[in-house]
């Protein structure tokens, strides 16, 4: 049925030749990377995040987004223009790989974004820091697996709801977050920089 609505789309008007994502390549698409792995669908951005790191230069590796912050770091004295566009470049790049195949960046991302305009050389020096721990994974990929037997009926697992949640009350003047996860289908168990939905 695909390839006959394409055939009839590709009769109406010219189109580029159909790309299909298949298991030894990646598909590019959207911005985003996608290939089978057996019977996964790999999702990531590899290639984005290796320009990225090639473009701000090398850094050291690092194991968590950010170091610990024990408070919110105060107002620079004198704020120039230009520093604070250099935030908002690279925060920029780095929420397009947060929005779309890396939530492990969106709480660091979001951290950062709310200090440009107070204390942008403190946020170039963390958002380095973030960049170490892109070079790290920067192969991370979502993996999404079917929940469906060889019949097509639904497997135990995706009748599996795990809901995980957290909350900071403030710790040192810092603001309070929470976070909430659900996890439906046996999703989220993170296994070789692959997260597993």
């Amino acid at each position: 049925m695909v390839k006959a609505s394409l055939g009839r789309i590709r009769d109406e008007w010219t189109c580029s030749e159909v790309e299909w994502v298949n298991s030894p390549q990646w598909l590019k698409f959207c911005g985003m990377q996608l290939r089978w792995q057996g019977d996964s669908l790999l999702l990531g951005q590899p290639d984005f995040a290796r320009e990225l790191l090639e473009r701000h230069g090398p850094v050291p590796g690092r194991q968590a987004p950010l170091p610990k912050i024990d408070m919110v770091p105060d107002v620079e004295d004198s704020i120039d223009p230009a520093d604070e566009r250099k935030c908002q470049q690279l925060l920029g790049e780095l929420l397009w790989l947060s929005g779309r195949t890396r939530p492990d960046l969106a709480f660091a991302v979001s951290t950062l974004s709310g200090w440009v305009t107070k204390c942008p050389k403190k946020v170039q020096e963390l958002g380095r820091y973030l960049l170490g721990y892109l070079q790290e994974i920067r192969e991370f990929v979502l993996v999404y697996k079917s929940c469906l037997t060889d019949q097509g009926e639904p497997t135990d697992e995706l009748m599996k709801l795990t809901i995980l949640s957290d909350a900071s009350h403030a710790p040192q003047g810092l603001r309070g977050c929470q976070g909430i996860l659900a996890l439906w289908g046996g999703s989220g168990r993170a296994k070789d920089n692959l997260l597993l939905l």
